[in-house]
């Protein structure tokens, strides 16, 4: 009869909310870590209760407070910085979005 079924399947990327919303969840969340003498990746607080797994964010130092001065690297931080206080809540510029 000639007729015939079309299917196209499109692989594409979820919206940028969704995925900075997950970015910012593991960021949130991420784990201390540090390696115990077998070479494995262990939590630094007993207050870690699953297992480690792909999907968590590890991390072996901390991130520096940008809010603060850094004599070594020469930055002044964010402390006392103007902002416009006018601005949307975290939004580029606004108050909300400095220490």
């Amino acid at each position: 009869s000639g007729s015939c079924t079309i299917q196209t399947c499109w692989k594409a990327l979820p919206q940028l909310d969704v995925i900075a919303r997950k970015i910012k969840y593991r960021y949130s969340n991420a784990i201390e870590v540090t390696l115990n003498v077998n070479g494995e990746l262990v939590p630094t607080t007993r207050n870690h209760i699953h297992k480690i797994n792909s999907h968590d964010l590890l991390y072996i130092t901390s991130s520096p407070d940008y809010c603060d001065d850094n004599l070594v690297l020469g930055t002044h931080g964010t402390h006392g910085r103007p902002c416009n206080a006018s601005r949307k809540f975290k939004s580029e510029g606004s108050c909300d979005d400095l220490c």
